[in-house]
């Protein structure tokens, strides 16, 4: 019985056949979270970002420029259901925060009964199976400690985790913790490595650890000035399982505030379920300068499993009040919600504040979605007076941002944070 149910998650986790149970303790951690990450075969270790990069590679986490709440919801025809929950916080000092909580239940089948004698001795209702995980991760820019890679954008990240795991009566309870790096430039080639599920539970043999190797390509114009295009390659290695390969790929179109997002994707673990290995999904995001939000959608062919749906919500949050009780911050924005200005001419976009006590300010530089693409201003402590943040119209020395895009400049001063939108142009 108690093998029985571990069997189910470790399909489920699409684990190999031969995992036994000493390998089948936080099989569901192999498992993306996100409609976004499972609509493109959980091949993300080198592009996830903000909420979906929590559990996959931590480093991502530091890419998310606004406060952000996301729930999803999988749910399969065979009674199997999953939900999780996810909340990013930017923090001072270009770091990062993300909390997660998982949940994943499961029919384990009908209970069965033994005499003494080991002879079936009846039947009774169905026991349950969970898993449940709840973590935090926690990322930050290395671009500070390695000079001469701003190109790159490397960030790095950590996260921890408490799991539990219920099979009929019995439980076990386990800890785990992922390293993450990550090469992320705006266009081009992207690159991830990360240290998965390293930790010890109840049962001695500790979590499914991994290893993931992963390389993307990304082009922020493919046919319009408006779309982009991802593709993805991952290598997970496991100590009960041989080499693996997963891919993806997102097609991303932008129009005015709307983004819209086609996903596809093929994970090679699948087919020990008996599914082809290939998913898809779609996406919206509705790209407001203080709420942008949007809805995801992925399917997953599980083979003798049924087919997994998801379903997520991501909500971001400008934080921060305009005015607080020991900052005097003066905003010329409010006289020009939008500052469009022509970069290749020699131009450049100024916002002014002035600060009536010495406080820690810094400013990066946020696309259309929220995501950081530019750091504009280390962390740095400024004298009270007036003080002006620039931007060129460059994400890195000799790139170009995208023109006819708006880009927000988002600056932190003290606990105070306000964001300054901006155009730039060509002529």
């Amino acid at each position: 019985m108690r093998r029985a149910a571990i069997a189910l998650l470790a399909a489920l986790a699409a684990s190999s056949a031969s995992a036994d149970a000493g390998t089948s303790f936080g099989e569901a951690l192999r498992l993306s979270q996100s409609a976004w990450a499972q609509g493109m075969g959980d091949a993300q270790a080198a592009s996830a970002e903000g909420v979906s990069a929590i559990g996959v590679n931590p480093a991502g986490v530091l890419t998310s420029g606004f406060t952000t709440f996301h729930l999803t919801h999988s749910f399969m025809v065979t009674g199997i259901n999953e939900d999780y929950f996810a909340y990013v916080q930017p923090l001072p000092g270009q770091t990062t925060m993300g909390l997660s909580l998982y949940v994943m239940r499961a029919p384990g089948g009908v209970r069965e009964f033994e005499d003494e004698n080991g002879n079936w001795a009846g039947e009774a209702g169905p026991y349950p199976v969970m898993f449940m995980s709840g973590g935090a991760a926690w990322a930050m820019d290395l671009r500070r400690f390695l000079p001469g890679l701003d190109l790159l954008r490397p960030s790095g990240g950590a996260g921890l985790r408490i799991m539990s795991q219920q099979v009929d009566r019995e439980s076990w309870l386990g800890v785990s913790g992922d390293l993450g790096v990550r090469l992320q430039p705006g266009a081009g080639f992207g690159g991830g490595l990360v240290l998965q599920h390293v930790g010890l539970d109840e049962s001695g043999f500790g979590p499914p650890r991994q290893f993931v190797g992963a390389v993307s390509w990304r082009t922020d114009r493919l046919f319009t000035a408006g779309d982009g295009f991802l593709l993805e390659l991952d290598a997970p290695l496991a100590r009960d399982r041989a080499l693996l390969i997963r891919g993806g790929g997102e097609y991303r179109l932008i129009a005015g505030p709307l983004a819209l997002a086609f996903r596809g994707g093929y994970r090679e673990e699948l087919a020990d379920t008996g599914a082809p290995g290939f998913s898809a999904g779609l996406g919206f995001r509705w790209l407001s300068r203080r709420a942008p939000w949007g809805l995801d959608y992925a399917i997953v062919p599980m083979g003798t499993l049924g087919t997994r749906h998801a379903v997520s919500l991501t909500i971001g949050m400008a934080s921060g009040a305009r005015q607080v009780e020991n900052l005097n911050v003066t905003i010329e924005e409010q006289q020009a919600p939008v500052r469009v200005f022509y970069p290749t001419k020699g131009e450049r976009v100024y916002l002014p504040i002035r600060i009536r006590e010495p406080a820690e300010v810094s400013a990066k530089l946020l696309d259309e979605s929220g995501l950081s693409v530019a750091i504009l201003m280390e962390p740095t402590v400024l004298a009270a007076g007036r003080h002006e943040i620039g931007w060129d119209g460059q994400i890195a020395p000799g790139v170009w941002a995208q023109f006819d895009r708006t880009y927000h400049i988002f600056v932190q001063a003290g606990n105070q944070s306000f964001y300054l939108d901006c155009v730039p142009k060509t002529e």
